[in-house]
């Protein structure tokens, strides 16, 4: 039988629902820089300020960011395979560190969650 894997958007949209009944006073934003569009659209996101390679989402109140990845859930969590990570989204990782912030690169939502469990509870 053949499991039916989550896609990154899926887990995403898991992981949102999750932080925001869990934190409903605290704040989480999506970076939408990966919606297709038309070439004329996607200038114009461009020249108003859209950088490919930032991470997905961001939580103000820890100034943390998460890169939400595909998880393949038939491997044992302790050996998760995830999506790649391109070399712009790396330098951005890098940028966002440099500049005080922790970037956190998930494993589908579940790992996000159980890393937002631990830094929660480390920051307060």
């Amino acid at each position: 039988m053949k499991v039916a894997v989550p896609t990154e958007r899926q887990e995403q949209i898991s992981f949102v629902k999750w932080f925001r009944l869990s934190f409903p006073k605290k704040r989480i934003i999506a970076i939408p820089n990966g919606v297709a569009t038309n070439a004329l659209f996607g200038r114009a996101l461009n020249q108003e300020g859209r950088s490919r390679g930032v991470p997905d989402l961001f939580i103000p109140h820890l100034l943390v960011w998460i890169e939400m990845k595909r998880r393949d859930y038939k491997r044992p969590k302790t050996t998760p395979k995830m999506g790649t990570t391109a070399w712009y989204q790396k330098d951005w990782e890098d940028y966002l560190m440099l500049c005080g912030h922790t970037v956190f690169r998930a494993a589908g939502w579940i790992d996000a969650k159980e890393f937002i469990e631990e830094y929660y509870i480390l920051k307060n």
